[in-house]
């Protein structure tokens, strides 16, 4: 089974829709084995964590990349970044006024800066500024 995507026709970075799947697994099993032997460790949870958030707060990077190397926003879909948007507002928000530990509020702004970034580039790239 060959996946693309079907906007750009380039090929999905695993071979297989299976070799995904039992990455996944694999990956969930080695957490399950480390979630029950360290369950009781506060720095492995914070590890885990904010590993977690890390990656949630990576998402927009590569649309960001991409936007940029095409010069270009076309086919990216507006509703998302007003979701983004307002998510990570309230986000911040939340983690600010509820002092949770730095890592989520950082993380949260770090997510709002790519948000700046990819509106930035919806404004300059679609040149007629926003056409809602």
């Amino acid at each position: 089974m060959r996946i693309t995507y079907l906007k750009t026709g380039k090929e999905w970075i695993y071979k297989s829709f299976t070799l995904y799947l039992v990455l996944i697994i694999l990956i969930s099993i080695i957490l399950i084995i480390l979630g029950y032997f360290f369950n009781d460790s506060y720095a492995y949870l914070e590890i885990i964590g904010f590993i977690g958030i890390s990656i949630e707060a990576a998402v927009p990077i590569p649309q960001a990349i991409r936007n940029y190397k095409n010069k270009s926003v076309k086919g990216f879909s507006k509703m998302v970044l007003i979701v983004w948007f307002t998510g990570d507002i309230c986000k911040v928000c939340y983690h600010g006024f509820m002092h949770t530990p730095h890592q989520f509020f950082l993380c949260g702004l770090f997510q709002l800066f790519m948000d700046v970034i990819i509106t930035s580039q919806w404004l300059y790239y679609s040149g007629s500024g926003i056409d809602w």
